[in-house]
């Protein structure tokens, strides 16, 4: 397997860092939250850059603040606000 940029990071890496479990990254990539960076279409590794985790420590704030995770989608993707 070809390696990738080494400024992206694998699922692993980021739930440590962002102290969150594979399956909410998961749960954020089926409602459409969160794409990562880089889905390899032979193994199905996801990598995500520096910049997915900012929308991850985005999503998380608006979770705080008592927004549902239906809720930070239309806030991000509601194009009539």
């Amino acid at each position: 397997m070809k390696k990738h940029d080494k400024s992206l990071f694998q699922i692993g890496e980021v739930t440590k860092v962002m102290g969150i479990t594979r399956k909410t990254l998961l749960v954020f990539e089926e409602m459409g939250l969160l794409t990562p960076a880089v889905k390899d279409a032979h193994s199905g590794y996801r990598y995500y850059s520096a910049d997915n985790m900012t929308q991850i420590r985005s999503i998380r704030s608006l979770q705080s603040l008592g927004l549902t995770l239906k809720e930070a989608a239309e806030y991000y993707y509601n194009v009539d606000n």
